[in-house]
């Protein structure tokens, strides 16, 4: 391209020479004649203008493309995944294995159909084109992580999308959490039985009132008093109040909560109890994200697969009246299967015990054989 520039420069040159024209030197081209092969070369030089931007655009196309390509789309039951090119398989795996906790129990998201999942691992070194305009979990793993972790974390991020299809109801206000199959019902039954707290060892004993309350269910406006004793609540104030001295505080304690403190006075620790708010007075229940999860899941077992319709349709109920809604069961009977399966989770305290035993056993005998032998080191 760089000729013809040249050439034009040329016949700009010529053009503009004195004596061009009339009168010229033999052999030299005529002003006319230069004229028409100007024009001739203006359009030459436009066309490989035109040919070299277009070149231009389709390296910075495919480049871009490159960078970009959505080379593989996954299709797992509602669920839909993009992912760099050589990834699908394992996408593939990781997302069906998630998915086989749902498939039985979710007939419709609306949630995950307007969702996108973006699975990298590891991360391409390159955003993944995502279709505009659409919601996306972005679940890339730039770090060295397990399988294991992946998994738990793909369930998750499923969890929590469909927990959004819940949005507008007071089942979402209790819930408030991904809805996933709790994994670790054994540290759950640990967490009830060996609690400081007397509601929760009520439920841990099977009473499913208690179980109940400390789930959260059915409460008015202060549960403090089904949640703890007097001497749990008069605790609470007593802690707070060591806190306080501590803090070099005290003299801004209030006078009731002094009396509770100090004097044991069960009226006053009652009123500053019920006068606290947030933080202060704890749920009982620790672990309760997998407690409330398996609550939610049992309610969409015995619902079948309109049982997440019926709950995405709860809006106006309480949060024990949509799980009866969804399951077609009264709250007891829910309480108690979910309070059996935490139950049946107990670990086995004599669990490898008889190999404990045993190799105790071999060490001592092989003790007593190598004490036994006679050596040159043996004294008598």
């Amino acid at each position: 391209m760089s000729r013809l520039v040249c050439a034009l420069l040329a016949g700009a040159i010529l053009l503009a020479a004195p004596g061009a024209g009339a009168g010229q030197s033999p052999g030299v081209p005529d002003r006319d004649s230069l004229i028409r092969r100007l024009d001739s070369l203006t359009v030459t030089l436009a066309a490989a203008r035109e040919a070299a931007d277009q070149a231009r655009a389709r390296r910075l196309r495919e480049e871009a493309e490159a960078r970009h390509a959505v080379t593989d789309t996954v299709f797992v039951g509602p669920l839909r995944i993009i992912t760099p090119s050589g990834q699908g398989e394992t996408a593939r795996e990781i997302f069906e294995e998630a998915w086989r906790d749902y498939d039985a129990l979710i007939a419709e998201s609306p949630a995950l159909d307007s969702t996108w999942f973006v699975f990298q691992w590891p991360a391409a070194s390159d955003p993944v084109f995502v279709p505009a305009g659409e919601k996306v979990r972005d679940l890339s793993y730039r770090i060295v992580t397990t399988p294991g972790r992946v998994k738990e974390t793909v369930r998750t991020n499923i969890g929590a999308v469909l927990a959004t299809d819940l949005a507008g109801t007071t089942l979402a206000e209790w819930f408030n959490q991904p809805v996933v199959l709790p994994r670790k019902l054994d540290m759950v039954y640990r967490t009830l039985a060996t609690s400081a707290t007397s509601s929760v060892r009520s439920c841990a004993a099977g009473t499913l009132v208690a179980c109940r309350s400390i789930l959260g269910l059915g409460l008015d406006d202060d549960p403090s008093d089904e949640w703890y004793t007097a001497e749990e609540r008069q605790e609470f104030v007593t802690d707070y109040v060591e806190r306080m001295s501590e803090a070099g505080r005290i003299q801004a304690v209030e006078p009731d909560v002094l009396s509770c403190a100090t004097g044991g006075d069960t009226d006053a620790c009652d009123r500053v109890v019920h006068g606290w708010t947030g933080p202060r007075i704890r749920p009982p229940l620790r672990r309760a994200a997998d407690s409330r999860n398996l609550l939610l899941w049992i309610a969409l077992e015995r619902g079948g697969r309109e049982a997440w319709a019926r709950l995405r349709a709860s809006a106006g109920m309480t949060p024990e009246e949509a799980l009866a809604f969804a399951s077609g069961a009264e709250d007891r009977a829910l309480l108690s299967e979910w309070h059996a399966r935490i139950t049946a989770a107990r670990p086995d305290a004599q669990a490898g015990l008889p190999r404990s035993l045993a190799v105790v056993l071999g060490w001592a005998l092989a003790m007593v054989f190598f004490t036994a032998r006679s050596t040159r080191w043996r004294l008598g």
